[in-house]
């Protein structure tokens, strides 16, 4: 079974090892929100001028890609923690912006819609990288600051969504989406040559637990044997539904709220203007108040209980939102449906981190992971029939 060792540099300074380590690991979250905004938001402008397709055809073509991501997301999600046995911490980090860069590279070069849809799954490979950051933040950092930890990276994902809409909302302006994907190849580049140099061996991140020639086999089979028992642990079901929950909503919400709007506006140009100033001002509001939250249930130390009364919140946002329709009071309530779950996703986050035995630190995130991992798609099929009905 795997224990994080994570061995401190023997010529850097352990405080600047740490902010190197954080600072790489939130700079790949960034990278992930950056990637999927502007392909969510703008994918359909550069596939519609790519591939000369009409609305409906991007709108599915774009779901289907997901899909696809989703589906071998969920697949990659249940090897993690074999593959951090065999290969190593580092490894397992570093090959998510290869795949995702060769992945996005197949969806901007591409010749076809079938290769968009390969390019996907490719980017899914990369994915599941979640339980890994928080099993390197948990072997290295105090549990009195893991509320603070998990908002780091919120944060970061955030930051990354915001730098993507208002870069990609220029470029489609100037007619010029392309540009935003090709850079999106680059990103993915410059983020593995910086995991490269900050994860270099002996300095933040551990190898193996042993060689790859020794018992591979027997070392799969120990993985999911302890992933099995992970995902049984009654101490964390009710952890395990909310976690499910939050893959399926954004999704749903990511879909449904827009074209909700649409709806209700008959002027193109007004409704984009609410689904953009709602995302906007969601993410901000989000990004503030998320430090805050952070550092507020580390004081109290109540996740749980702060966890239960956000998950009330966003359910009557949710359910007064379906009810409404006006379109602006429908944009305020999208704003706070955002809000609520940015704070739904740090506090599970926390309650993993305070709850994980760290002698089987990556077991326990990637177990626990899995129900989102199996929400996205659930979200986006349901999604899919709400647009139907």
């Amino acid at each position: 079974m795997i224990t994080p060792r994570l061995p401190m540099a023997k010529v850097i300074p352990a405080d600047r090892t740490l902010v190197t380590l954080l600072g790489s690991l939130c700079l790949l979250q960034a990278a992930t929100g950056v990637n999927w905004s502007i392909y969510f938001a703008f994918g359909g402008f550069f596939l519609a001028a790519k591939l000369g397709l009409s609305v409906a055809e991007v709108a599915l073509l774009v779901s289907s890609s997901f899909l696809a991501y989703c589906v071998v997301q969920f697949g990659a999600s249940l090897v993690v923690d074999a593959g951090v046995r065999l290969v190593g911490l580092r490894a397992m980090l570093l090959r998510s912006p290869i795949l995702y860069g060769v992945g996005m590279t197949l969806i901007v070069l591409g010749p076809n819609a079938t290769t968009v849809v390969v390019g996907g799954a490719l980017a899914g490979l990369g994915a599941a990288t979640l339980p890994l950051m928080l099993a390197t933040i948990s072997a290295r950092t105090s549990k009195n600051s893991s509320s603070k930890m998990a908002s780091l990276l919120g944060v970061s994902y955030l930051i990354g969504q915001v730098v993507a809409l208002a870069a990609g909302w220029l470029l489609v302006n100037n007619a010029d989406s392309h540009t935003g994907f090709f850079g999106l190849c680059a990103m993915w580049a410059v983020v593995a040559a910086v995991l490269l140099v900050t994860l270099w061996p002996g300095s933040t991140t551990d190898g193996p637990e042993a060689p790859l020639t020794n018992a591979f086999v027997g070392q799969v089979r120990t993985s999911f044997g302890a992933l099995w028992r992970s995902l049984g642990d009654p101490s964390t079901r009710a952890l395990k539904f909310i976690i499910l929950i939050a893959g399926v909503a954004p999704v749903l919400v990511g879909i449904y709220i827009p074209l909700y709007l649409i709806g209700l506006v008959n002027d193109q140009g007004r409704s984009a203007s609410y689904i953009a100033a709602s995302t906007a001002l969601g993410y901000l509001i989000g990004g503030i108040s998320t430090p805050l939250l952070g550092t507020y249930t580390d004081r109290r130390r109540n996740a749980p209980g702060l966890m239960l009364a956000v998950l009330g919140f966003v359910a009557v946002v949710a359910l007064t939102l379906s009810r409404t329709r006006d379109p602006l009071e429908v944009s305020v309530l999208a704003v706070a449906l955002t809000v609520g779950g940015q704070w739904l996703n740090v506090l599970q986050n926390t309650i993993m981190l305070l709850e994980v035995p760290r002698e089987r630190a990556t077991t326990f995130f990637a177990a626990n992971q899995l129900p989102f991992y199996g929400g996205l798609p659930l979200g986006l099929g349901l999604g899919i029939g709400a647009v139907g009905l």
